[in-house]
């Protein structure tokens, strides 16, 4: 009998296993594999309630922000009485049975996501511009501050861009995440 193993669709960019990563003075564009994620649906009062038990503090109130929580959780505003949990590790989700325990009201969902997106940062004094050359969202720091996030297009490729303190998260879809890292190897080079 075969054994399932998780494998990055970037698996075959680098010849193994080990995250791929663009390292250049001002620019770091790194892919971080198997990053938890799950999709929350339902009925915003109980999943907040939920969520504040998990350490979220609350869900993000409008449109287009996220809210982090004191445990790696990250929650993003996804679509109408749709939230989108990100874990920085494995170990912040460790709640996620907890979590749809307390959701036993009909409609209300905690869904594994997680192989559905890849997950890229992006980081570095010139992480605006490397996104500037392909997306049209406006990305100067006056506009898109930290706790933003949005859904757009790179380089015609769909994505979900968070603004972090410490750069940017970016969200796709599993079977375009090869097609997106090879334009970032491409447009990476004008900041060599």
């Amino acid at each position: 009998m075969s054994e399932l193993y998780r494998q990055s669709p970037l698996n075959t960019s680098n010849g193994g296993e080990t995250p791929v990563a663009i390292e250049l003075a001002e620019l770091r564009v790194r892919e971080k594999p198997f990053m938890p994620k799950r999709l929350l649906r339902g009925d915003p009062t109980l999943l907040a309630a939920a969520l504040y038990n998990s350490g979220v503090a609350s869900l993000p109130p409008v449109p287009n922000t996220y809210v982090e929580g004191s445990n790696g959780l990250l929650c993003l505003w996804f679509r109408p009485r749709q939230w989108l949990l990100l874990a920085e590790q494995n170990t912040s989700l460790q709640a996620q049975a907890e979590l749809q325990a307390q959701l036993v009201e009909p409609g209300t969902y905690v869904i594994d996501v997680t192989d559905k997106y890849h997950c890229f940062t992006i980081s570095g004094a010139r992480a605006s511009e490397l996104l500037a050359v392909g997306c049209s969202l406006n990305l100067r720091k006056e506009k898109f501050t930290p706790g933003l996030c949005a859904q757009t297009l790179i380089e015609q490729v769909p994505v979900i861009v968070c603004r972090r303190p410490q750069g940017y998260t970016v969200l796709v879809e599993r079977a375009l995440a090869n097609h997106l890292w090879l334009w970032f190897c491409h447009a990476s080079r004008e900041f060599e």
